[in-house]
């Protein structure tokens, strides 16, 4: 996990698992833990990010938008997750935060799935 370096005062520390929350994908409801898959995840609030895909040494981490990709209907997850225009998280496969930032920033994704990887 990549400690983090910014205030968050939320309780989805790098190291804990996932709380799920109800959310939409095109239209239909899900649930956020069903959408994230089973490898790496960049889950980001607000707009999307020009990239779709973040690549630390040979893993590629699709890019989930809250906003676009998913619609938080009911408030729970930007709640759970401080989820403010552009915080950013990296979901690890067992769907445990690896790392979080306020803003997003690739390189600062690479280093922490990279980290993450054992490398």
């Amino acid at each position: 996990n990549t400690a983090d370096a910014q205030g968050f005062e939320g309780p989805m520390r790098p190291g804990t698992n996932c709380a799920d929350a109800p959310v939409l994908r095109n239209g239909q409801p899900s649930w956020l833990l069903n959408e994230l898959g089973d490898g790496f995840t960049v889950l980001v609030f607000g707009p999307p990010p020009a990239t779709d895909r973040v690549r630390g040494g040979d893993v590629a981490a699709p890019v989930l938008c809250v906003g676009t990709d998913l619609v938080d209907a009911q408030g729970l997850l930007t709640a759970r997750y401080e989820g403010q225009p552009g915080t950013t998280y990296l979901i690890r496969p067992d769907h445990h935060v690896a790392a979080r930032w306020h803003a997003f920033d690739p390189a600062q994704v690479e280093r922490a799935i990279t980290r993450a990887c054992g490398r």
